[in-house]
Order: C-alpha cells, then sequence, then structure tokens
C-alpha cells in the first residue's frame, strides 16, 4: 500500500478496480446510480479496509446480517487486537448504512468516537435531506430526471422521521458544536425548507385551484399534509419556515367545491352513496388543513342527504368520513335545539338514524 501512495498511476488503478467491483455489487443489489464513484481521495480510506479486511474475515459473514449488540461487541475485540481503530469502526458503520437506523448509531458512537464516524453520521443527515428533496420533487413537483433508486416503494412519513430523527442524533451528541458541521447542516436545512416553501406550497396551491368537483383530491391532502408534518417538525425544534403558507382564496375555492357537491349529479345518494359522501369527506379535510374549515350549513339538504344515506347503508367510515358526519350530525343538533326542537323532516330522519348509530348529541 506504500508503494501505491506514492505512485498516482498505481493509485488510479486501485481505484478503478474498486469502482468496478462496487458497481457490481451496487447494480446487485437493484441501486445501480444510488452512489457516486470514488475518486483518488478515498484512496486512505480504501488502504485502511485493506489493512483491516483479514480482521474482518473473522466474522464469518456480512456485517449487514448481524446484530447491532452483537457486531460492535464483535468489533470492539478486533480493536483490541491489533487492528487499527478506524477498521473495526468500517465493519460497524457498514451496517449502519444498511440499516440507517439512529439508535444504532448512538451504539456506534459510544464505542468508537471516531473522527469518521461521527462524520458518517453528519453525512447520513445530509443523506436523508438529498433522499427526501428527490422524493419531493419526484411526487409533488414530477421534475424530469430518473427516480433515485432510495426513495423507490419509500413513504413520505417514513423518509421525513428518518430527516428530523439523523437531524436529533446530531444534535443529541452535540456534533453540532463543531462550526463546520453546522454551517453544512444550516445550508442542507435551509435549502430543504426553501424546496418546501418556494416549490413545493405554490405548486400545491396550483393543484388546489384546478380542482373541480369530480377531481381525486388525493395529491392535494397529501401535500398539504406533509408541509403540515414539516411545519410541526420544524416548530418543535425551533426552526422558521415561513407564516401562514396557505393563500385564504385556497379556502374560498374548496368551500365552493364542498358547497357545490350537494347539487352535483354525480354525488347524488341515489348514485354512489358511499362514493358522494367520500368526496364531501375529502374536500372538507382538505379545507380543515388550508386553515379554512367548510361550513356546515342545515339548509344544505344536498349533505343532509347523502349523510343520512350512508348512516343507513354502510357498516363503517373512514376517519375523515366520520368526522363529517359527526359535524353534521353537531350542527343538525344545534338547528333542533335552537328551533325549539322543531326541525325539517330531512334532519329529524338523520338525527334518528345518527342516534340509533351511537353518533347522537345532547
Amino acid at each position: 500500500m506504500t508503494q501505491h501512495r506514492n505512485d498516482p498511476a498505481a493509485v488510479r488503478r486501485l481505484v478503478t478496480a474498486a469502482n468496478h467491483h462496487r458497481s457490481r455489487l451496487i447494480r446487485s443489489r437493484g441501486l445501480a446510480g444510488g452512489a457516486p464513484a470514488l475518486t483518488q481521495a478515498d484512496f486512505g480510506t480504501l488502504e485502511a479496509m485493506l489493512r483491516a479486511a483479514p480482521w474482518w474475515k473473522r466474522l464469518g459473514t456480512s456485517a449487514i446480517a448481524v446484530d447491532r449488540e452483537p457486531l460492535v461487541d464483535f468489533a470492539a475485540t478486533l480493536n483490541g487486537d491489533g487492528c487499527p481503530p478506524e477498521g473495526a469502526a468500517m465493519l460497524v458503520l457498514a451496517r449502519l448504512h444498511s440499516s440507517r437506523d439512529q439508535d444504532f448509531a448512538l451504539d456506534v458512537h459510544r464505542a468508537f468516537a471516531l473522527p469518521l464516524v461521527k462524520e458518517a453520521i453528519v453525512a447520513h443527515f445530509h443523506f436523508a435531506a438529498r433522499i427526501l428533496r428527490c422524493w419531493v420533487e419526484d411526487h409533488f413537483l414530477e421534475k424530469p430526471g430518473p427516480v433515485h433508486p432510495a426513495i423507490q416503494n419509500q413513504d413520505a412519513d417514513l423518509l421525513l422521521r428518518r430527516l428530523f430523527g439523523w437531524y436529533d442524533t446530531v444534535h443529541g451528541l452535540e456534533l453540532y458544536r463543531d462550526q463546520r458541521v453546522r454551517s453544512a447542516m444550516d445550508i442542507t436545512l435551509g435549502q430543504f425548507i426553501g424546496l418546501i416553501d418556494e416549490e413545493m406550497v405554490p405548486a400545491i396551491s396550483r393543484n388546489i385551484l384546478a380542482l373541480t368537483p369530480r377531481s381525486c383530491t388525493r395529491l392535494a391532502r397529501e401535500g398539504v399534509e406533509f408541509v403540515s408534518a414539516c411545519r410541526d417538525n420544524c416548530a418543535v425544534r425551533g426552526i422558521a419556515m415561513r407564516d401562514r403558507p396557505w393563500m385564504s382564496s385556497l379556502g374560498g375555492h374548496v368551500e365552493k367545491l364542498f358547497a357545490g357537491l350537494g347539487s352535483n349529479r354525480a354525488t347524488r345518494t341515489g348514485n354512489h352513496p358511499e362514493r358522494s359522501l367520500a368526496a364531501h369527506a375529502e374536500f372538507a379535510e382538505l379545507a380543515d388543513r388550508v386553515g379554512a374549515p367548510v361550513h356546515i350549513s342545515t339548509l344544505n339538504s344536498g349533505l343532509i342527504a347523502v349523510v343520512d344515506a350512508a348512516l343507513r347503508e354502510r357498516e363503517s367510515f373512514d376517519p375523515s368520513e366520520r368526522t363529517l358526519i359527526e359535524r353534521v350530525v353537531a350542527r343538525c343538533t344545534a338547528e333542533r335545539q335552537r328551533s325549539k326542537w322543531w326541525v325539517s323532516s330531512e334532519i329529524d330522519s338523520l338525527l334518528e338514524i345518527a342516534t340509533q348509530r351511537g353518533i347522537g348529541f345532547d
């Protein structure tokens, strides 16, 4: 290895061979394109790995296949048996990079508080932010380009938890005290927040304003929910985001769509009562999420008929449907009390079936 270090041509050959082997392994795991190629700057890492390889062989299997505690204990014995500390740490880092487990990162740091371990933990924060950015761009912004392998079959909640989990890990280990680490993390987090505030919120807003009574609201609801989750995670950590991300015009638009559903033939009870309730519930939920709850009116006979039919014909409801049903029943109950217990036959029918279903209000 000493001869390689002093021979640039030999270093290039070694790095090329390492890249070839690494690319083959990455492709075999379905991660093609997911990692940048090694350069001559990585020679020191390759050298440390090759020097530690004889000790690694004693494990008898891949580090990824070994449980956390036994692997850390095994690496610690190597460290006391002549293996360079960096080499022993790399063995457990291989499992950390595979699992992306923040709790395991704490175990690794306790066993090997080395610069390369600290750098690896910080790097996981940056990687998590990069992957979440890719997910947002692909799912909500539909930016052209290949889909990053790491976001395939992943959901937003997991990726968001992972990002802020690594953020908390870096802070918990006080790695953030390093000015270089802090500056890089501030830039990464600022770029992610900028993506949400400056690109995603306008894109979702345009999507909402383009909705019609027949539109699917899934993407709009998911987008608003994701933005809310980002804001909640930032708020509990004292990270600033833009105030009031959603324009007031969005609430007015959704309110009109909701009010129009009762008169829309596609949502009348006689056709598809289950879909009619779902459509009302989706728009009501969307309005709640943009901070402009819809007005429930007892004059909306179409809505009352939809809820009445659903309660009579269906056994179960999803959370958004249940919420809307309870709001409509509560509004009708208040109207009956206000009117000295006299109400229209439609309201009376709804309150009767609601009470039978256990959704009555005193």
